[in-house]
């Protein structure tokens, strides 16, 4: 693909890119010029057919340094998409950019709570697992978090009504309600879908035990 201003046009964009880039390696944390020499370089790539010009305008290592550049508000920014209801996102990678999020700081309860929302442990065992362990986390860091003990009852009430229909999950649903009651306040609206899911759990648990 060429530049519609023809090779001239195509020189200047590497040469563009070329001074940003060596303006980056002069301010490594400055993410303003960092994203000047990320645009010059892909204007100057999308206009040039010879291969040697992502080496000249230094693709690969503004690739690397963008790995660890801090971009202010980018995290922000991040869980603001991640916790937003609104987007019509595949869960798959809302799940994996939340996973991000909670490497990143694994003290915020809010991505934590809504990333085991996200994870539905009837798609399969890894993520039943992931789903289990990520509530375990949440109330253990958090026991008087209410709303924690709420979501893990979740995570053992979907994976129960799944098409294994395991009697421990039930069982642990029962008790996950149960600690999310004794600890919520008796304002709380959710408490009235609580105890009937509680109840709704007991009717099939009996069709299932001996």
């Amino acid at each position: 693909m060429s530049a519609s201003g023809g090779p001239n046009a195509t020189q200047q964009l590497i040469s563009i890119a070329v001074t940003e880039r060596e303006a980056a390696r002069q301010s490594p944390w400055d993410p303003l010029i960092h994203f000047r020499h990320a645009y010059s370089a892909y204007m100057a790539c999308q206009a040039s057919t010879d291969w040697k010009t992502f080496g000249a305008v230094g693709v690969t290592e503004m690739i690397e340094r963008y790995r660890m550049i801090h971009f202010p508000g980018q995290y922000e920014y991040a869980r603001a998409f991640f916790l937003s209801e609104d987007l019509p996102t595949p869960q798959p990678i809302r799940r994996k950019l939340g996973k991000r999020l909670h490497v990143l700081d694994p003290e915020d309860r809010r991505v934590l709570h809504v990333l085991v929302m996200r994870t539905n442990p009837s798609v399969s065992e890894e993520e039943r697992a992931d789903a289990i362990r990520l509530a375990d986390e949440l109330v253990t860091k958090w026991p008087n978090y209410s709303k924690g003990y709420s979501v893990r009852a979740g995570v053992y009430d979907r994976s129960f009504f799944s098409d294994h229909k395991r009697i421990a999950d039930g069982e642990m649903a029962l008790r996950c309600y149960q600690e999310y009651l004794d600890r919520s306040k008796p304002t709380e609206a959710w408490r009235t879908t609580a105890k009937e899911q509680m109840k709704y759990i007991e009717s099939e648990l009996k069709k299932l035990k001996p």
